[in-house]
């Protein structure tokens, strides 16, 4: 355990000082393949993302919202299923200092951000997609979204670079 563990919260404690912080740390192979894992999920995640998001911006308008979005969001839950149980495990190995660090939840606060952007858009945007499904602009709510939904995952990738740095 690090010094922080002082002043972290107990369940920061526990979960590095438990079997699963141990295992990860101890582990030759488990923390570099649990990483690789993660960096993957993410990778699949924002790509997804950032081509839907794209698309609504106005960018490929040939093709139809409905049917790039049937394509791309299986791979973004599949991204984000490999990456949020990851990342928990990576937590694990240093608990108390990753999570006494801001930028740890300055990402955590990212997520939540661009959950709550996706659950928006379902919910409001796509409503009247017949309307702008293929060739005709999105309408300016659905492009707001898109922009907040780019930034917010975009400020999950370098809040969670810095994590290691600072």
């Amino acid at each position: 355990m690090h010094d922080h563990g002082v002043d972290a919260p107990a369940l920061l404690v526990w979960l590095e000082a438990g079997a699963l912080g141990r295992m990860m740390r101890e582990s030759l192979w488990l923390y570099p393949s649990v990483e690789i894992l993660h960096i993957l999920g993410f990778a699949l995640l924002l790509t997804a993302v950032l081509l839907f998001d794209l698309r609504v911006l106005g960018r490929q308008s040939h093709l139809a919202v409905d049917d790039l979005g049937r394509l791309l969001l299986p791979a973004a839950w599949v991204g984000f299923g490999l990456a949020l149980p990851t990342g928990f495990l990576l937590l694990a190995t240093q608990a108390t200092a990753i999570g006494m660090q801001s930028v740890f939840w300055v990402k955590l606060g990212l997520i939540g951000l661009a959950g709550l952007n996706a659950l928006l858009f379902h919910r409001g945007c796509l409503r009247h997609l017949y309307r702008w499904n293929r060739a005709t602009p999105a309408p300016w709510r659905a492009q707001a979204v898109a922009v907040i939904s780019i930034a917010s995952w975009l400020g999950v990738l370098v809040s969670g670079r810095l994590i290691a740095y600072l």
